[in-house]
């Protein structure tokens, strides 16, 4: 489920409550992981 706070490394939190809702694709995923 989602999480109140982003606290895992490299805001891993955040792109997995992204991806629970469906919100991205996984090319979508891939460029969030090159830019950071």
């Amino acid at each position: 489920g989602a999480r109140p706070s982003i606290k895992d490394a490299g805001g891993q939190s955040a792109l997995e409550r992204t991806m629970e809702l469906g919100a991205i694709t996984d090319e979508e995923l891939l460029i969030l992981l090159t830019n950071e």
